[in-house]
């Protein structure tokens, strides 16, 4: 192509040298994503359900805990189910990782239930 022809077709298509693109347009070369808003929402579950099954392990490994070796059968079944619950959330940490940019609110709500029943057991 020469250079008259190249002018002839940017005028035939009515484009403008000084035209400015839009923000979608540069937003959509540039591959830009919309930054998701923070949402406490999930942390604050997951620091509530930490809690929890971190003072139901607590009771279970303290030697005079409610839930341990000397307990009745509710102790037993409250033990039992905060073990597999501090199970569980080892397992959903885990899982978390790979989905964390497709998932975020998952990643958060998993790392802060495990960081409170950390917090908890060795406190």
């Amino acid at each position: 192509m020469t250079v008259s022809s190249v002018d002839q077709r940017a005028a035939q298509m009515g484009w403008q040298p000084t035209a400015v693109p839009s923000q979608k347009i540069i937003d959509d070369v540039l591959g830009v994503k919309r930054v998701e808003r923070f949402s406490g929402g999930w942390m604050l579950a997951g620091m509530l359900l930490g809690i929890l099954i971190g003072f139901g392990v607590k009771g279970t490994a303290a030697v005079d805990g409610p839930f341990g070796a000397d307990a009745e059968m509710m102790g037993f079944v409250v033990g039992a189910l905060s073990l597999l619950a501090a199970a569980g959330s080892v397992g959903l940490a885990l899982a978390s990782l790979p989905l964390y940019r497709r998932l975020p609110q998952l990643m958060r709500f998993s790392m802060t239930n495990m960081l409170m029943i950390i917090v908890l057991v060795l406190s």
